[in-house]
């Protein structure tokens, strides 16, 4: 189960939008991702604009784009 947190940034204040956390992280099990470069230096340069590590900014970008597949995948059924 997913929950709406408000994450704070280094100044204290909120940070735009919420923070989906799972009840529990598995730390123990990583999955690998294979980036070019530029996708790399991408990444981290959005990490850094949200005050984010790479890993969560990850993390978020997955669950983005799994809602996104999702709502293709249900789009395309319905059009079958």
């Amino acid at each position: 189960m997913y929950t709406s947190l408000a994450t704070p940034t280094a100044s204290g204040q909120p940070s735009q939008g919420p923070a989906l956390a799972p009840d529990r992280l598995v730390h123990d099990k990583p999955i690998a991702l294979r980036m070019t470069q530029a996708e790399r230096d991408e990444a981290f340069q959005l990490a850094g604009e949200e005050s984010r590590s790479a890993s969560s900014f990850a993390l978020h970008a997955y669950r983005l784009g799994v809602a996104e597949h999702k709502r293709r995948r249900a789009a395309f059924a319905a059009n079958s």
